[in-house]
């Protein structure tokens, strides 16, 4: 599986693109809850993600950090996203 940027002590997941196309809800959900364990494990209790944008213009800088421009695509994927990063509920 491919990994994204650095994460600096953190686990390396693909971005947000890549789980749309892995095709695989319950990896995303999945992610979402070791993230959020991540988060918690090192005092951080917010985090500004998972981002529902839709990405709709390849010009901009945050185009990886969605689930692509299909608004079906990003709808069926955010809900295990932020299963798995509110609740730590398991796929």
């Amino acid at each position: 599986m491919g990994a994204s940027t650095t994460g600096g002590g953190f686990s390396l997941w693909p971005d947000m693109l890549g789980f749309a196309a892995l095709n695989d809800p319950a990896v995303t959900r999945r992610f979402g809850d070791i993230a959020r364990a991540e988060y918690r494990a090192v005092g951080i209790h917010m985090a500004l993600s998972p981002q529902a944008d839709l990405a709709t213009e390849p010009r901009w800088a945050r185009f990886s950090a969605t689930f692509g421009s299909d608004p079906d695509t990003v709808s069926r994927w955010q809900g295990p996203m932020s299963m798995g990063s509110s609740r730590g509920q398991r796929a």
